[in-house]
């Protein structure tokens, strides 16, 4: 529940741009990602410099997914009466195509609650400021 509360402000904030990284996150794992025969894809690190080039994508991707998230366990937790659990969220264990599909629901959820998110996270400010401080 924590999770849902934080994730309505940072979709205030952020809110176009989380729309528009999942609506490209919809195509791009299934048209972008480059494996190699070894199973390594172009988002790790290079072996020749060790620094990983993409960190911040990855990191913004991984933000954006973790906005569905919460919601997300809990619909599988109703679907499979409990039997679901929260790393099946977890862009880490799915294939592209689930990714992709993982993604439209990410987009439809953010679409869907941006217009509450912004009235949320107006009326609730000063919650969200001493959340900050403290």
């Amino acid at each position: 529940m924590l999770a849902m509360w934080n994730n309505m402000g940072w979709l205030a904030v952020f809110g176009p741009c989380i729309i528009m990284t999942s609506l490209f996150m919809i195509i791009a794992p299934l048209f972008m990602v480059d494996t190699d025969g070894d199973g390594s894809n172009r988002f790790e690190a290079d072996e020749d410099d060790g620094k990983d080039k993409n960190g911040m994508m990855i990191v913004w991707i991984s933000f954006v997914a973790s906005m569905g998230a919460p919601s997300f366990f809990m619909f599988t937790q109703l679907f499979t009466l409990g039997e679901s659990n929260l790393s099946d969220s977890s862009l880490m264990y799915m294939t592209p195509e689930e990714t992709s599909l993982y993604f439209m629901y990410v987009s439809w959820w953010a679409i869907m609650l941006y217009p509450f998110a912004l009235v949320h996270a107006t009326f609730f400010s000063p919650i969200y400021f001493m959340q900050l401080i403290m």
